[in-house]
């Protein structure tokens, strides 16, 4: 088989304009085999796994915003959520609305 196929979305805020990073990704469910055919793969597997995809995800990205800008998080209380708590001063940056 030749490969799996996937488009990530980088999103900075939520349906109601608040501060909201979150990425979605799809990925498409048909592969090559090694003979040229398409087929269809069973997307049972990537469903099951959803939870665990988005959890490692999240850790990392995490991870990489507090290494670079020293972001902590912190839970939001009454969820399973994280939110950001804290920045370094130094790190601070203008965010720009979207256009």
């Amino acid at each position: 088989m030749s490969g799996l196929v996937a488009a990530a979305f980088t999103h900075r805020d939520s349906r109601a304009g608040d501060p909201d990073l979150h990425t979605h990704v799809a990925v498409a469910n048909k592969v090559q085999t090694l003979d040229g055919r398409w087929l269809s793969i069973d997307g049972r597997v990537l469903f099951k796994a959803k939870v665990a995809a988005s959890e490692t995800y999240n850790t990392a990205s995490e991870q990489h915003l507090h290494d670079a800008l020293g972001v902590r998080f912190a839970e939001r209380p009454g969820t399973d959520a994280a939110f950001a708590a804290a920045v370094r001063p130094a790190s601070s940056v203008r965010v720009n609305p979207p256009c």
